[in-house]
């Protein structure tokens, strides 16, 4: 092998790697997304909520819990209603009380 194709090789295999790299962004989230931070801290007692609930239905608790939700863990914001904030936490969806988000903030 002499010493152009070895440079096209490693020039095609540098494009290629490239390629990959700008496809495996592709699933990147819009920027037009809005991300939110769980904040299951309460002021008056000191203490902090690890697991916060995802409701199904923010009006209707007896609907049950879609899942839950860590303190600080990032969620999207899907909509808001009143005091309550419908968001995706993973493959979960489900509803908050304003009170245990914050906007996010990346660090």
């Amino acid at each position: 092998m002499n010493r152009r194709t070895l440079t096209i090789l490693v020039i095609l295999a540098f494009a290629a790697t490239i390629a990959m790299c700008i496809a495996s962004n592709s699933h990147a989230p819009d920027s037009a997304t809005t991300y939110l931070t769980l904040d299951g801290y309460d002021v008056e007692s000191g203490l902090t909520i690890q697991a916060i609930n995802l409701w199904v239905d923010y009006e209707d608790r007896a609907a049950g819990i879609a899942g839950t939700a860590r303190h600080g863990d990032r969620v999207e914001l899907v909509r808001r209603e009143g005091s309550g904030v419908l968001v995706r936490a993973g493959s979960r969806e489900g509803w908050v009380s304003e009170m245990f988000i914050r906007e996010y903030r990346q660090q």
